[in-house]
């Protein structure tokens, strides 16, 4: 029985709290990256899902060297960073960050930008209508900040999510990376052939 409830731990279907007992684990979210520009928020609601949002930052900066060059801009050149925690059922899942060009999209740096799809606003709003993208998938141990705002303990792995989206004319509009929590995401990929 032991063996059998270990098992189930390992595969995620089951969680242990010292000191209270083993219960049964909510499933894990499933994200669709295939074939598709959308991004977290309008994935969940298609799936008829809550998605609340709280944003922690949204403020213009200087483009660090990274960031201006995933952009295609020059360093320092200032950027609108949008820091949000996403939250399904109230349960916190996400902490994303993304970068956009202040020079581009000024009046974004006053958007309200809770309960809203940051892609959604830039084709609704500015016409900028998404071609294509690049994702990076990758484990990390979670920082304070992660562990405060996820509701996960200190150095509990994240699932992070660098990337960035182009419009149709090739152009880059946004970078920005995802931090997901581990035992409440999966990632879904389609494969095709040519």
């Amino acid at each position: 029985m032991r063996k059998a409830l270990d098992d189930l731990v390992h595969e995620g279907l089951l969680y242990r709290e010292q000191g209270k007992g083993t219960f049964v684990a909510p499933p894990k979210l499933r994200e669709r990256f295939a074939q598709r520009t959308a991004g977290f928020y309008e994935d969940m609601v298609s799936r008829g899902l809550k998605v609340r949002t709280r944003v922690l930052e949204q403020s213009v900066v200087k483009a660090n060297k990274r960031v201006a060059t995933e952009l295609e801009l020059p360093v320092s050149d200032k950027v609108i960073k949008i820091v949000r925690v996403r939250s399904i059922s109230n349960e916190p899942i996400l902490i994303s960050t993304s970068y956009v060009s202040y020079h581009h999209f000024p009046e974004l740096a006053d958007e309200d930008l809770s309960d809203v799809s940051l892609y959604g606003l830039l084709r609704d709003k500015y016409g900028v209508h998404l071609g294509h993208g690049t994702r990076l998938v990758e484990v990390a141990l979670c920082t304070d900040e992660d562990s405060k705002h996820l509701k996960i303990k200190p150095q509990t792995p994240v699932l992070v999510l660098t990337g960035t989206m182009y419009g149709m004319n090739g152009r880059a509009v946004e970078h920005g990376s995802a931090r997901h929590r581990w035992d409440r995401t999966q990632l879904e990929i389609e494969i095709v052939t040519e």
